[in-house]
């Protein structure tokens, strides 16, 4: 069976690989050892930028989309991403460690970058202010760095037991050999808390939209994110809540069209920079299209490796055979397409959302898939408040029905309860679909899924019936991916396999 490793395509020569015992040179292309000058820093500070833009663009987030309901195989996929569609991982799938190796590769790149600010600073103590507060973004990335290999690769966050769950290792000091003890899930995001901590210790000036510089409106938002996934709802909501002032929502689908493809819009807080000398610095989730243009008839043709199951093209309401909808984000995020499967002309749906930045296109005909790296956007914000009041039994309706109104739909009147969650969980679908965020969502509210294939492209589905109408029950360990045996083989000290996978392997 084919594999193809994209993720690792799509971050190697920018990164390196590495395992968690660290054993490479973090040059980020620059410098490596000679780094003694404020102009070295500010150059190694760049590279972490472009570092956590290229780790969390959105071709890097496919693998979790996969995993769960949102898509299904077509024949054209080559087996890309098929392992993880159809729940076939081993802690030895090179995928699996490619992602494990490429976020602590950016650890990496952190740490020694922290190490040559304290050098630079005691020879120019001079620039010993502006290096402190380089020095405050780079553990904020870090600690995003730490939170998405929690989120992989630990359970859920529960208070009452993460204490004893297992964690990932956090290295906090460059050090090629070090071969660290995972620890637990509360030790895991103590030290994530404690790098946000001392990075809204520096960064207090308010951003702007679409910003590609990290501010304290950028931190607010990840403490949102963090909070929610703990379990902390005041929290979530609180710090949630405090963004809406300075990135209000769209108020027309020209608009949110233009935030997804022009990379443009009042709502997103920090993404990063996109331009035609940058544009390789991010991966592009091309298999959601695979678009061709036919110059007879001047439309794309499609040939998608996954496409939307059929409850995703429900949510948003399409009109028969249409792409007409209510729903500002139909049409945009997601549309009834040409699609050219395995010999095999069809219409169906597919996702457009990551189309690509039309600006950076070469020829109109020609899609790059390129979209910049939105790393937080305002409408999670509502939705991180929404579940959080609903959880701590607040007014979960306003902000659902704020988000709901800005994207073109009624606002929902007298649900509670269980109606009124699985409200909140249809529009966290139709608004972060694609963006990685799924997986996680079912672990932390403890669901399990059934998959339910599109009927538009079913003769044209890769696999059996039990892949592409699989159903796997909250309890089932592997929600949470296996340690990279690589990982196991090399460090000695790092302890326990994740349940359910093999250690043999």
């Amino acid at each position: 069976m084919k594999k193809i490793t994209y993720f690792i395509a799509s971050v190697v020569a920018l990164l390196g690989l590495s395992s968690c015992n660290l054993d490479m040179r973090p040059d980020t292309g620059v410098l490596g050892q000679d780094v003694t000058t404020i102009e070295h820093i500010k150059a190694l500070r760049n590279g972490l930028y472009n570092n956590i833009v290229s780790v969390q663009s959105y071709g890097n987030q496919v693998y979790q989309e996969y995993y769960v309901d949102l898509f299904n195989e077509t024949m054209s996929s080559g087996n890309r991403g098929g392992y993880f569609s159809q729940w076939l991982l081993t802690a030895s799938d090179q995928d699996v460690n490619a992602i494990w190796s490429t976020y602590y590769s950016v650890v990496s790149n952190i740490n020694y970058f922290l190490m040559k600010a304290d050098d630079v600073a005691a020879l120019q103590p001079d620039n010993a202010e502006d290096i402190a507060y380089y020095k405050a973004e780079a553990k904020f990335f870090r600690a995003i760095c730490f939170h998405q290999l929690a989120l992989r690769f630990c359970k859920d966050y529960t208070p009452a037991t993460a204490i004893t769950d297992l964690g990932i290792p956090t290295p906090t000091v460059y050090n090629p050999y070090a071969k660290l003890e995972r620890g637990t899930l509360e030790m895991t995001y103590k030290q994530i808390n404690d790098d946000i901590k001392e990075a809204e210790l520096l960064i207090t000036e308010a951003g702007e939209p679409c910003s590609t510089r990290l501010s304290k409106d950028a931190i607010a938002a990840f403490k949102a994110q963090i909070a929610l996934h703990m379990h902390d709802y005041q929290n979530a909501a609180t710090y949630a809540s405090s963004t809406y002032a300075g990135y209000p929502l769209v108020n027309s689908k020209e608009e949110l069209d233009e935030m997804w493809h022009e990379d443009s819009s009042t709502e997103v807080i920090m993404q990063g920079t996109l331009t035609a000398t940058t544009i390789g610095l991010v991966s592009g989730p091309s298999d959601y299209l695979s678009g061709t243009w036919d110059f007879e008839s001047e439309v794309f043709h499609y040939t998608p490796a996954y496409t939307p199951e059929q409850w995703i093209v429900d949510l948003y309401g399409f009109e028969k055979d249409t792409n007409n909808s209510k729903d500002w984000r139909a049409g945009t995020l997601i549309s009834r397409e040409s699609l050219y499967i395995y010999s095999d002309w069809q219409t169906g749906y597919v996702l457009t959302k990551f189309s690509g930045n039309r600006n950076l296109f070469t020829v109109p005909t020609s899609l790059t898939y390129k979209t910049a790296t939105k790393l937080f956007r305002v409408a999670e914000m509502y939705l991180i408040e929404a579940e959080a009041q609903y959880m701590n039994g607040g007014d979960a309706l306003t902000p659902l029905n704020t988000l709901r109104q800005h994207r073109g739909l009624d606002p929902l009147t007298g649900i509670t309860g269980e109606e009124l969650m699985a409200e909140i969980e249809k529009e966290r679908v139709r608004e972060l679909i694609g963006e990685g965020h799924r997986l996680f969502d079912l672990k932390r509210w403890g669901k399990g899924f059934t998959r339910d294939y599109q009927m538009a492209v079913s003769d044209v589905l890769s696999g059996s019936k039990k892949i592409y109408q699989m159903t796997q029950p909250a309890t089932n360990p592997k929600f949470v991916w296996p340690v990279p045996m690589e990982e196991l083989h090399a460090n000695a000290n790092f302890g326990e396999q994740n349940t359910g996978w093999s250690s043999v392997q």
